[in-house]
């Protein structure tokens, strides 16, 4: 769903979803397949790499990376 709102330039929405994501993820347990929370970072890396929001976006990514 944030995908779709990213390409709408719905960023806003697109990052409340994205977090809500990521909040999920955090929930699950550590072995859990679906709890890659690098996967929800690099895509808010991205997403405010597209609003032009460079230092957020490097956060993101490291965050990603760690």
């Amino acid at each position: 769903m944030a995908d779709a709102q990213e390409r709408l330039a719905e960023y806003a929405e697109a990052q409340k979803t994205y977090m809500l994501a990521l909040d999920w993820r955090r929930t699950l347990p550590p072995d859990a397949v679906e709890r890659s929370e690098d996967t929800t970072m690099r895509s808010l890396g991205y997403l405010f790499m597209l609003t032009g929001d460079y230092a957020q976006a490097r956060d993101w990514y490291q965050q990603a990376l760690d």
